[in-house]
């Protein structure tokens, strides 16, 4: 389970995936702690699809 701010599309499409969506995760974080702003903020998975791409 995963915040969805930090999930990455891979998990959100509940597709199969491996390690990278942990670094995904944690780029996530660090550009929040960064910026002071959550860098994909969505409401909803398909709302997170969108901001991400």
């Amino acid at each position: 389970i995963v915040t969805l701010w930090y999930r990455a599309p891979e998990v959100i499409l509940q597709q199969s995936y491996a390690t990278p969506v942990d670094m995904w995760s944690v780029g996530c974080v660090l550009a929040e702690l960064n910026t002071l702003n959550p860098i994909f903020p969505g409401q909803t998975d398909i709302n997170q699809l969108n901001t991400i791409f």
